[in-house]
């Protein structure tokens, strides 16, 4: 290691906790847990293997988006008791001192009086311009001394940050000096561009890919039956099987296609959408939008456009002479988007 750290923190030396003013501004919802939805199959073999690699080092959870990353998370957490803290990542994170400083904003979620040095530093990196070295350090120091309890350090959508240097370096060396008692988790849309071979032959990744993240015949039919409440004769669940290929957005399209159908009805429409030409998920958000309520449809062709959905963006891309829908309105819009598929959690 090398690299000179700072004393261990006492009580006498230890820098008070920064006010909400004098800490880096940040925005919430990033470091906020998502919530648990009712309507969610819980997928026992993947929480089991969620719950096995959380006894490791590192997890990989590596899919394209739409296949419930995150949503599986929310389950995993509500079910075991391990501590999760969260980071949700967007391409604003890339640099070392944001990323630090949504390190510590995440890690307070469970120990409200961590990084207390390493905040100070950076409300100071204007002025004094502390070296990098210097920060990290002085972070991984605190991190030595974090309550001693298991943890899982899940960082959401990594991809958006996969190609900074600097944020390679710092989850590089979380993942070789954190405390044992912290486990990290990367869900991302590819595999990240770190060097894990080591950890691979030591037997400290456990990685899910999108083959283990596609709902098998059995959960497909789980989910039409126990979550949707509209379960599926056999032949169409082969059907509706084999043309989404266990993608958990079509197939959460798909109930909102045929709810309220009578089973005549739905046999016709699987049968019209298994030989449908072209991508499935246009073909089925094409037949949900045209039900939809003209507010919500003019929502969902602005926010389009955005590369991150929040309230606030999605009222600027909305605003019209000046006028912007309110908060509460936004956030239904956001929820029914999500229920009916067409707003993917990641």
């Amino acid at each position: 290691m090398g690299a000179a750290v700072p004393a261990p923190i006492t009580r006498s030396a230890v820098i008070p906790v920064l006010t909400e003013a004098e800490f880096q501004p940040i925005s919430r919802v990033k470091i906020t847990p998502y919530p648990h939805r009712e309507a969610t199959l819980s997928r026992d073999r993947l929480l089991d293997s969620l719950r096995a690699g959380s006894q490791r080092r590192l997890s990989l959870i590596v899919a394209e988006a739409g296949y419930g990353k995150t949503t599986l998370l929310a389950d995993f957490a509500r079910r075991n008791e391990i501590r999760c803290l969260w980071y949700k990542l967007d391409s604003t994170d890339g640099d070392w001192v944001t990323f630090l400083n949504y390190l510590i904003a995440s890690a307070r979620e469970a120990w409200p009086e961590f990084g207390a040095q390493t905040a100070a530093l950076l409300a100071k990196m204007a002025i004094r311009n502390p070296s990098r070295e210097r920060v990290v350090s002085t972070f991984f120091a605190e991190l030595s001394q974090a309550p001693n309890e298991p943890v899982l350090w899940i960082f959401d959508d990594f991809h958006g940050v996969d190609e900074s240097d600097d944020v390679r370096d710092i989850i590089g060396r979380l993942v070789r000096e954190a405390p044992d008692t912290v486990h990290l988790c990367l869900v991302t849309r590819r595999r990240p561009e770190m060097h894990l071979a080591r950890l691979h032959a030591q037997g400290e990744i456990a990685q899910i890919d999108t083959q283990d993240m596609r709902f098998s015949l059995e959960e497909t039919g789980r989910l039409f039956g126990e979550v949707y409440g509209q379960p599926l004769e056999s032949d169409v669940l082969a059907q509706v099987d084999g043309r989404t290929e266990g993608w958990a957005a079509s197939l959460q399209l798909l109930n909102s296609s045929i709810r309220g159908r009578s089973r005549t009805e739905i046999r016709t429409f699987v049968r019209a959408m298994t030989g449908a030409e072209g991508p499935l998920y246009d073909f089925l958000a094409e037949e949900v939008i045209g039900d939809l309520d003209p507010g919500l449809r003019s929502f969902l062709l602005h926010a389009s456009i955005l590369e991150r959905i929040t309230v606030d963006y999605a009222a600027a891309a909305l605003e019209r002479d000046g006028k912007r829908p309110s908060g509460e309105q936004i956030t239904a819009w956001m929820a029914q988007a999500a229920d009916l598929g067409l707003l993917s959690r990641p």
